[in-house]
């Protein structure tokens, strides 16, 4: 198990379920603190990449693939945006994170993963 240390003590919690689409990401968002996904069914497609002084670094950009019963702790800064499902079942997972921002920053190019 994982374990997060938040900057605050306003911590939330809840269960987002997402669909399959086509996995094309035109942005990414950030926090000022971590925030940590359970991933409790469904396959994930998730996009993750290096923010630099508020500029994506298209250069360090990742698409993962995550499986079921995986926990992640995206760690404050980094860029990312909410999963996909890669097939017909939904992805379901849990999410808890601090109150906080989530500012969107435009991708200067689309950024597509295969499923």
């Amino acid at each position: 198990m994982l374990i997060s240390k938040f900057a605050t003590s306003e911590i939330s919690g809840g269960i987002l379920k997402t669909w399959h689409h086509v996995p094309i990401f035109n942005e990414i968002k950030t926090h000022c603190d971590a925030e940590m996904f359970y991933f409790i069914s469904g396959v994930a497609i998730m996009l993750f990449m290096d923010v630099n002084e508020h500029q994506p670094d298209l250069g360090s950009a990742q698409i993962v693939r995550i499986q079921p019963g995986t926990q992640i702790i995206i760690l404050k800064g980094k860029g990312h945006f909410v999963a996909v499902a890669e097939g017909d079942e939904p992805v379901e997972m849990i999410v808890v994170a601090p109150k906080m921002e989530a500012p969107r920053i435009k991708l200067p190019t689309p950024i597509e993963g295969s499923v």
